[in-house]
């Protein structure tokens, strides 16, 4: 399971109105990319420039970030640190063998 810690609050009942199915549905494509990104990291090019984008349009890492309450910071700061031990474990392991 992802790590959304760093959400503002947690996810709205699925019947409670509209909206919260809309909010339901970007939460779950956050979720389904940072499950991607801890699973697939070196796999996944364009998951990576998009988690990292800048861009505001609908859609995008920030965009989706600010819709479901998401901290965007604290998810890439994890994204990294888990990227950076899996690469230094992928690196330890070639020297070894």
């Amino acid at each position: 399971m992802s790590d959304l810690s760093c959400f503002a609050y947690t996810p709205i009942e699925q019947n409670s109105c509209p909206i919260a199915e809309v909010y339901l549905l970007w939460h779950d494509v956050l979720q389904q990319a940072i499950f991607d990104l801890q699973f697939h990291p070196l796999d996944s090019r364009s998951s990576h420039r998009w988690f990292l984008s800048e861009s505001l349009e609908v859609g995008s890492f920030l965009w989706i970030c600010n819709t479901v309450g998401g901290n965007p910071e604290i998810l890439r700061k994890k994204y990294h640190s888990q990227l950076n031990a899996m690469i230094l474990g992928k690196l330890t392991k070639s020297r070894t063998n």
